[in-house]
């Protein structure tokens, strides 16, 4: 129990550094300064990639929204796989929500006798953790060395 509870946070740790990344591919300026720069930007730079889930229906090499989406129905979710930014989005919102569904063993970590002192400061460390996992991956451990 007190491994999942310990999961709970974990995974809102990864979906937060999974947010970094997001940021760090959303735009060139950004993109240019970060370990990712060295890689396909047609894959990683959100604003080239983005129509890597599109059909190309004018043979330019670019997807094209009027072309409707490469993977339809049962595939669907494929398409969230055609590009940097949505593997990360992906990620963070299966982080997010492992996070949430492994809350409840949380309660084993209580320390207060008070519900509400617990649930308070679980929700002051989350944020916390958050912001510094965040800043950390955006403002360091993603920028070029």
């Amino acid at each position: 129990m007190i491994l999942l509870a310990i999961l709970s946070p974990v995974c809102w740790i990864l979906a937060a550094f999974c947010n970094a990344v997001m940021d760090t591919l959303a735009d060139k300026p950004h993109f240019d300064k970060s370990i990712f720069s060295k890689y396909d930007s047609d894959f990683w730079l959100k604003t080239d990639s983005w129509d890597n889930k599109y059909n190309d229906i004018d043979g330019d090499g670019e997807g094209d929204v009027k072309g409707g989406l490469r993977y339809k129905g049962v595939l669907g979710f494929l398409n969230n796989l055609s590009d940097g930014w949505h593997i990360f989005q992906s990620l963070m919102i299966i982080f997010l929500a492992m996070s949430c569904s492994l809350g409840i063993f949380v309660t084993e970590l209580f320390v207060f006798d008070s519900l509400f002192l617990n649930l308070f400061t679980y929700f002051i460390f989350l944020g916390i953790a958050w912001n510094v996992t965040f800043s950390a991956g955006y403002d360091k451990i993603l920028k070029k060395k």
